[in-house]
């Protein structure tokens, strides 16, 4: 007898969820149903963006940026991240864990190229400077917080950092579009970068320190210049003044923003004194500065993928910056960071096409309900009786017995009311 009941009961249920399911637009049977879990939120990834132009005598040039723009209608801080490339290339697309990382945190993360060699200093910093001016022009369309700007590069793009953050308020590096936006920045990450172009070499064994004195290595071309014509190169250690005034060093005056410097100590093409001696320039003049020696990694290599790495650039940025996951909502931006309203994200199922067939369904629910309820007071009333009979005696079993029902009663009740809010749509 109780087991006939208890089929009934889970007949009922799966009818009940049935009538449910049948309601959901696109459901056949043998569909497996899946409730999404949000965690994500959602990001978009602006490419192509032009954000100066250099003009030349017979043509432009156009330097580009990717944009990363978490959508969730707040003005959030903004990293701009220069790519590496030993003064020769600048692939800003790649990186992709980091800058990744930093749009999950919240914050919109742009790419910037720049020019290389043979284009000779300071135009990579002038450009630096552009795109910062650049993002704060277009603040509110990119859904950024125009007082928090940080920098983050690696190698040739941590020098690049490093002199974005080294020169605020110095404005002979400003140059083209936006003058009226300050170049200045708030934070600044730098990978391995360079420090001093002086002695890039320095402790490293003879034969590497004599290609750095060479006219011909990049950081020589950067400053001086590629041979040419009556010019034969010139190498850094001609004018050290000239390339300490490239240098992020020789501009550390002590209004320098936060900085979060990173090198390796198996670091076989920048030394890791460059980043030591930055850190205790800064340290003497008093500037929130903080060196991490990375043990045993190299230029580059896999261990600046790692989480431990990529986490601890995030957690710094939302020091400095602020975390962007706890800054007040602001009015909504236009474009792709506008935040959708929450109506419009909910899934919407289709309505009961008439009043008849609501009316039908209300009649299956009712009569369900009503069978399932009485079946369980029966029941629940019979085992009462008998435990009055044993003379008020503990009945170990009948307790069991009635929790258990209480619980599957509990279960099967959630599973109606569930079933009535998918079909009313609630």
């Amino acid at each position: 007898m109780k087991l006939g009941k208890l089929f009934l009961l889970t007949g009922a249920f799966l009818v009940m969820t049935n009538i449910a399911n049948a309601k959901l637009p696109g459901y056949t049977d043998g569909a497996e149903l899946m409730q999404p879990k949000i965690e994500n939120g959602q990001i978009d990834s602006m490419s192509g963006i032009v954000y100066s132009q250099i003009k030349g005598l017979r043509s432009n040039r156009a330097l580009r940026m990717t944009v990363m723009i978490p959508r969730d209608g707040k003005a959030k801080p903004a990293i701009i991240y220069f790519p590496g490339g030993g003064f020769t290339s600048a692939d800003y697309e790649k990186f992709t864990e980091m800058r990744t990382a930093l749009a999950k945190a919240g914050f919109v993360v742009a790419a910037a190229e720049y020019r290389t060699v043979p284009t000779k200093y300071p135009a990579l910093v002038n450009d630096a400077k552009a795109a910062v001016r650049f993002l704060r022009e277009h603040a509110k369309e990119y859904g950024i917080d125009p007082t928090k700007i940080g920098v983050l590069g690696d190698s040739a793009g941590g020098y690049l950092a490093q002199m974005s953050g080294a020169t605020n308020g110095e404005k002979q590096f400003d140059e083209g579009d936006f003058l009226n936006q300050s170049s200045d920045v708030q934070a600044v990450v730098s990978l391995y970068g360079l420090s001093d172009l002086r002695n890039v070499g320095e402790g490293f064994p003879e034969e590497v320190r004599v290609v750095h004195d060479s006219p011909a290595v990049t950081e020589a071309l950067l400053v001086n210049g590629p041979a040419f014509n009556t010019f034969p190169g010139e190498s850094i250690t001609k004018d050290p003044k000239k390339m300490l005034d490239a240098s992020p060093l020789g501009h550390v005056d002590g209004n320098e923003p936060p900085f979060l410097l990173f090198h390796g100590s198996a670091d076989p093409l920048v030394s890791p004194e460059q980043s030591a001696s930055m850190y205790r320039a800064l340290k003497a003049k008093n500037q929130d500065a903080k060196y991490i020696l990375v043990e045993g990694a190299k230029h580059g290599d896999l261990a600046w993928y790692q989480p431990n790495i990529i986490n601890t650039v995030v957690n710094f940025f939302k020091e400095k910056l602020g975390d962007p996951a706890k800054i007040a909502e602001s009015k909504q931006v236009k474009g792709g960071n506008l935040k959708l309203p929450l109506e419009s994200r909910r899934v919407r199922r289709a309505p009961l096409e008439t009043s008849s067939e609501l009316r039908n369904y209300e009649f299956e629910i009712v009569a369900l309900s009503t069978v399932v309820f009485r079946l369980f007071m029966l029941q629940m009333a019979q085992d009462a009786v008998a435990v009055m009979r044993s003379g008020m005696r503990i009945c170990t079993r009948k307790v069991a017995g009635l929790f258990c029902q209480g619980c599957l009663l509990m279960t099967l009740c959630a599973g109606f009311f569930g079933g009535v809010l998918r079909i009313f749509h609630v």
